[in-house]
């Protein structure tokens, strides 16, 4: 019951009115006996009881009438349903969503348990003669019968679910002209976690149906990962490399002491974030030891506390995995390359192979990682490659080769000795001729000496943007991209007259670098795979009202079930009960009166 004037209520304790004059009236006096009157002490008679009763029963019908005059002044309502004269022919339907999305076993809190209650709270709102249907999308009608009959047991087949579904049979369904014909009105209610794909290839322009949409997705949703990248295209084995993870919080409020955890073969990175409302944070993390095997899983996961990450539901939102393979199959071929030059890339690739082999899985063993062959200076042979080693400068102006690179192929060019300047020139090549210093971690990071290797001839290369080794007067080797494709130049050949690089370790880390460099498009698509759990759950899918107006016409949209005394406040009318309470004072003096005249006679 509620109260239109409601300030009025304050002055309900001037119903205490007549109980002040009674205390005042029933004030004892000092006794003075007097000549006889003592003798009056013995008149105590059953009548005289009888009129202290009646003047209790007159004090508390005085209260009374101040009261309800005061209740009735405060204009009192009771709330009831809607055109409901007759309430065996109005309709209530409640259509759930129980897809996977909205109830699975795999949620925080037991969404199933929460529907119900909401149920059991939509029917208390209506009269028992209410006729009610309840509906599910994965299991069609689950109850039939009138509101006074519902109870929990009614509601078993609510559960979790491993099922998809989708609204729009269900809206078929009731847009059928039977129920208007039928019934007088009807109240829906539909219960989902507002995700699009629910709502998608339906649309009923509701023109009788009262329709009502109650969020029951958790009021603060959970963060997910939106996202989770490799930086880099290219990894080498034992080498360090970094992962990017952008974490999603939907909510309007702040989330912190959240675990980033990532789990890269048994390697364990974490950091502790926190992330402003409504955005997406990145979070930054470097696997400094490098990965030992040729194909690795990468494993992203969040966690409320950094305490209990191996705890039975300790984790929250979703869960990210990629699959790297850091080598995927290539064919390289060798195009008017020098014998010599070829003899000492040939055992670096076949050694690089064999320790590549030595790591893969039995299934990926039959096949070596790089396919040797020679091909021709002509396009239909270089497509077929990966890879082309090169000795002449002047297959960079052919038109062959000048499409093979555009369309995606990686050229490396080791000038034969000839084609060299022979000019007598002794440097040692540091660390710090290496101008791009990603480069030099990658290929070079494992050598503690600061001479890397040396070179007797002058480059036949000049300096520009492309440099990758740089000396005083040119550069040794220059990177430059053409199309989709790639060209690697270096300025001295590999002959022993020129330089010592062959016979140095780094030899094998830059050929291997040179063959991971730049792989093409289907290769990464091999090498690399991702799977993001429950990305149904990426909250930009949900719905808003003004989506929902375009679908069903007027409706009603309920962020929490929370807010549903709201919604049926305005569902339900007001009744005003005021006279009731008038009527009640009317009687209450009249048998006042008829107590005063009584107790006047006595």
């Amino acid at each position: 019951m509620d109260f239109i004037f409601s300030p009025l209520l304050w002055l309900l304790p001037l119903s205490a009115i007549p109980l002040i004059f009674h205390l005042i009236n029933n004030r004892r006096f000092k006794v003075v006996d007097f000549s006889s009157i003592w003798l009056i002490n013995y008149l105590k008679s059953k009548s005289i009881k009888k009129m202290n009763i009646i003047n209790i029963l007159l004090l508390i019908i005085r209260m009374l009438i101040i009261a309800f005059l005061i209740l009735s002044m405060s204009r009192p309502t009771i709330k009831s349903a809607i055109n409901i004269s007759d309430p065996s022919s109005f309709l209530v339907t409640i259509i759930i969503d129980d897809t996977f999305s909205n109830m699975n076993a795999y949620k925080k809190e037991d969404r199933a348990e929460n529907i119900k209650s909401i149920v059991l709270d939509i029917s208390k709102y209506y009269d028992e003669k209410v006729h009610l249907e309840i509906v599910t999308v994965t299991k069609d009608l689950i109850y039939k019968g009138i509101a006074g009959n519902l109870d929990l047991a009614s509601l078993d087949e609510i559960e979790h679910t491993l099922e998809t579904g989708n609204i729009a049979d269900i809206m078929l369904k009731y847009s059928n002209k039977k129920y208007p014909e039928k019934f007088i009105g009807g109240n829906m209610f539909i219960l989902s976690d507002m995700h699009k794909s629910f709502f998608e290839n339906s649309i009923y322009k509701n023109d009788w149906w009262d329709m009502t949409f109650i969020n029951t997705a958790q009021a603060i949703k959970p963060p997910l990962i939106a996202d989770m990248k490799l930086l880099s295209d290219l990894i080498l084995p034992k080498t360090p490399f970094d992962i990017s993870l952008d974490v999603y919080n939907p909510n309007n409020i702040e989330i912190s002491n959240l675990d980033a955890v990532i789990n890269i073969e048994g390697d364990t990175l974490r950091n502790k974030i926190s992330i402003p409302p409504q955005s997406i944070k990145t979070v930054l993390f470097q696997e400094k030891d490098g990965i030992d095997l040729d194909l690795f899983d990468i494993k992203a996961s969040l966690y409320e506390n950094s305490q209990q990450t191996d705890a039975i539901f300790s984790y929250v939102g979703n869960k990210y995995f990629l699959k790297k393979m850091l080598t995927p199959n290539l064919e390289v071929c060798f195009c008017g390359t020098d014998p010599e030059q070829e003899k000492y890339i040939k055992a670096a690739l076949l050694t690089i192979n064999k320790a590549i082999n030595d790591k893969r899985s039995k299934a990926r063993k039959d096949k070596d990682a790089f396919l040797i062959k020679s091909c021709s200076p002509y396009y239909r042979s270089l497509s077929d490659n990966d890879i082309v080693f090169f000795g002449n400068f002047d297959f960079v102006d052919k038109q062959d080769f000048q499409r093979y690179v555009k369309e995606g192929g990686h050229a490396i060019l080791f000038p034969e000795t000839e084609d060299s300047i022979y000019t007598l020139k002794h440097r040692y090549i540091t660390k710090q001729n290496i101008y791009d210093k990603s480069m030099l971690i990658d290929i070079f990071g494992d050598f503690k000496s600061d001479t890397l290797f040396s070179v007797f001839r002058d480059s036949r290369l000049t300096l520009d943007n492309n440099a990758v080794i740089l000396t005083k007067e040119s550069s040794l080797w220059n990177r430059q991209y053409l199309g989709r494709g790639l060209i690697d130049m270096f300025g001295m050949s590999l002959s022993l007259s020129e330089t010592d690089l062959s016979l140095k370790g780094s030899f094998i880390h830059l050929i291997h670098y040179l063959m991971l460099s730049h792989p093409i498009a289907s290769d990464l698509e091999n090498s690399y795979s991702e799977q993001n759990i429950a990305s149904e759950e990426i909250y930009d899918g949900s719905v808003n009202l003004s989506y929902l107006k375009t679908k069903y016409g007027e409706v009603d949209l309920i962020q929490s079930a929370s807010n549903l005394e709201i919604i049926m406040d305005k569902k339900l009318k007001r009744t005003e009960i005021w006279h009731l309470f008038l009527a009640i004072s009317m009687i209450l003096i009249i048998i006042e009166l008829v107590l005063v005249s009584a107790l006047g006679r006595k």
